[in-house]
């Protein structure tokens, strides 16, 4: 498609009656001008380009370097240039290979494979430090206390899946904020624990102080073991995607 002629064609002889004025001039959408709505349809047009590996095209287009129609057009028709000139050494192949989708697909797939593992080795690793009862709790109704639910499984694989975007993305800070968060949050949650309730009647104090104390304990551990368990799971996935699609 050229400026001459097609749909875009057609878009700027309509545009071009335009003052300069009307071309920049505020109206009524998203975009908050005719001017600025063009500049933006240009700018995804050559982000996707660059994407697909044509021409980079760096920063989001600014509305402000194009205050004429002649400056859009002129890089309008440069950009329509590389997508022609892009489009035609393509093969047939290249339309259908996905070259760049398998491998995130893969380190998916090792996400939830890895992570049918974390649980396992979380219970494992503080099974020595599990609290007992204190002395006038039935077994089964501390066995629910302790219990940690479904919305923690839920959220054991919520967190695998961020750490592998992140690492995919090479984007350290988001498990930094994420950890930050979860840090915070766990004290709280720990702290909590600890506190509450100061005594339970028909239970002796100095045998529930023990049991909430090493159930604080227990539930911190559970917290560290798990989330690095987690990260670690992330990044290993990450780093088997990435090394396959590098090849």
């Amino acid at each position: 498609m050229t400026m001459a002629t097609g749909q875009t064609g057609k878009l700027f002889q309509i545009v071009s009656q335009l003052t300069p004025e009307q071309f920049t001039q505020t109206v009524a959408g998203s975009y908050g001008s005719i001017r600025n709505t063009l500049v933006d349809i240009l700018s995804v047009e050559w982000g996707w380009l660059d994407r697909c590996g044509g021409p980079e095209r760096g920063p989001a287009l600014k509305p402000d370097d194009f205050p004429t129609l002649q400056s859009l057009t002129v890089t309008w028709s440069t950009v329509e240039g590389s997508v022609r000139d892009f489009l035609s050494k393509l093969k047939d192949t290249d339309l259908v290979r996905g070259d760049h989708v398998w491998p995130i697909f893969l380190g998916l797939v090792l996400v939830f494979a890895i992570g049918t593992a974390v649980g396992p080795v979380v219970r494992s690793a503080t099974k020595a430090g599990r609290p007992s009862p204190p002395v006038g709790i039935d077994a089964n109704v501390w066995l629910d206390i302790i219990g940690r639910g479904s919305a923690a499984s839920v959220l054991g694989h919520l967190e695998r899946l961020l750490a592998f975007a992140a690492f995919w993305q090479e984007a350290p800070i988001i498990i930094a904020g994420w950890l930050a968060f979860k840090v915070a949050s766990g004290w709280n949650n720990w702290s909590f624990i600890v506190r509450l309730p100061e005594k339970i009647e028909g239970v002796k104090d100095l045998d529930y102080l023990r049991a909430r104390s090493q159930l604080g304990s227990w539930v911190f551990h559970r917290f560290l073991i798990g989330t690095l368990s987690n990260v670690l799971a992330g990044l290993g996935a990450a780093v088997v995607a990435k090394s396959l699609s590098s090849r």
